[in-house]
């Protein structure tokens, strides 16, 4: 049986952490200006949603620029985005497929420091191939979500922490599913 996303309650959820976080969420935005530390910045804030979620911690500036396991913070994401890019030059549905496949790759690496890229993307990939519709329909809300604010400057210093918010609320409500469905494929997480 197919992963059941409720996106409402991850897009409500990532605009509880926005809103309780609004000067490191704008300042992550800021920082994700610099290209190849957008990726880092962006693992670190899903992190940071992490914590918030958990434990309750505000978000701090310093969390944002955490460099451990930077390389595959960065190069992790590079690939996916990398892969939707060819894909959708080629035709819109191959980017979103890719998108769909390799949407946890941010959320594994946020939420289990020091997996590499590559079990991330593994892990991601495995869960995906049974989850496929639903997985691919979260990369849409996420992208839209995170595309309309871009369409005003302004909007975008809350979409984009709300689409990395959802994102990674999604993993977190489909963890155990991730972990095993990568497991099956000898992944360990």
């Amino acid at each position: 049986m197919a992963a059941q996303m409720k996106f409402g309650d991850y897009i409500s959820g990532g605009l509880e952490v926005f809103k309780a976080n609004v000067v490191p969420s704008v300042v992550a935005v800021l920082c994700m200006m610099i290209p190849f530390v957008n990726f880092l910045i962006g693992i670190n804030y899903m992190a940071a949603v992490k914590a918030a979620k958990h434990e309750g911690k505000p978000i701090q500036i310093g969390d944002l620029f955490n460099f451990e396991n930077a390389v595959d913070k960065i190069v992790g994401p590079f690939l996916v985005v990398f892969l939707m890019n060819i894909g959708s030059m080629i035709l819109f549905v191959p980017g979103l497929i890719i998108g769909g496949l390799f949407v946890f790759v941010g959320p594994i690496l946020a939420d289990r420091p020091g997996t590499s890229f590559i079990d991330a993307m593994k892990a991601s990939l495995h869960f995906a191939k049974g989850n496929l519709v639903p997985c691919i329909l979260l990369s849409l809300v996420v992208g839209i979500v995170t595309f309309v604010g871009m369409m005003c400057c302004v909007g975008a210093f809350v979409t984009i922490p709300l689409g990395l918010g959802t994102a990674f609320l999604a993993y977190e409500d489909h963890k155990s599913a991730v972990q095993a469905a990568a497991a099956e494929g000898g992944v360990q997480l």
